[in-house]
């Protein structure tokens, strides 16, 4: 993903000293520590998910490192028991917290919006710009434009349609301007702007709300 740059990362989490075991290396009693370790994955340096957490085993004496597919049986047993008390910690995963608070925000954003578009399709007021869709054809790309609402009756609507097009929402702030409105002037039923609202409208506008 442009932008984004990922990581596989390990921290240890938690650690177990072996007081009767005896390193196999240098022969030294109650040294060997076993090593929980949390291996997981980070976009641009946030923690995002967890994969697995291994136990392995050190000596503090002479640093004779075993990974967790390689303990001597007598470790195993051990080992296991301590993987089952040592999960990955709730920060290795902040980035999903954070993406689905974010997300949550986006939907309730939306929600609102949708509300009170619906609020001022039916409640028009002069001056009300509505962001709408042109294209509804999937082999053609959208193109979207604002059309400004200049006067209303019960039955009509009239707008002055901006003459410019863009691909993107987010590009209409960039063609709102007085010198791309009052060359095209247009009339619509408001039964068939009500049937725009499902397809053709993306949200409506208005100024000081």
């Amino acid at each position: 993903m442009a932008g984004l740059i990922h990581h596989e990362k390990e921290k240890i989490i938690n650690t177990k000293q072996l007081f009767s075991y005896r390193c196999p290396s240098c022969n030294f009693r109650g040294a060997t520590d076993l090593l929980a370790v949390g291996h997981y994955f980070s976009l641009n340096w946030i923690p995002f998910w967890s994969n697995e957490v291994v136990i392995n085993s050190v000596c503090g004496n002479c640093g004779y490192f075993v990974h967790q597919k390689e303990l001597p049986a007598e470790l195993k047993k051990e080992a296991e028991s301590f993987k089952a008390d040592n999960k990955a910690p709730l920060w290795m995963f902040s980035g999903m917290f954070v993406m689905g608070a974010i997300i949550v925000v986006i939907l309730v954003f939306a929600f609102f919006n949708e509300k009170q578009s619906d609020t001022y399709l039916v409640n028009p007021k002069v001056g009300d710009k509505y962001e709408m869709k042109l294209t509804s054809n999937w082999i053609l790309d959208n193109e979207y434009t604002i059309f400004i609402l200049r006067d209303f009756t019960k039955d009509s609507a009239t707008f002055d349609c901006n003459d410019r097009v863009v691909y993107k929402t987010s590009g209409l702030s960039s063609i709102d301007k007085p010198e791309n409105y009052g060359q095209n002037i247009i009339k619509i039923s408001r039964k068939d702007l009500e049937e725009e609202k499902e397809f053709n409208i993306v949200i409506i506008e208005r100024e000081g709300d």
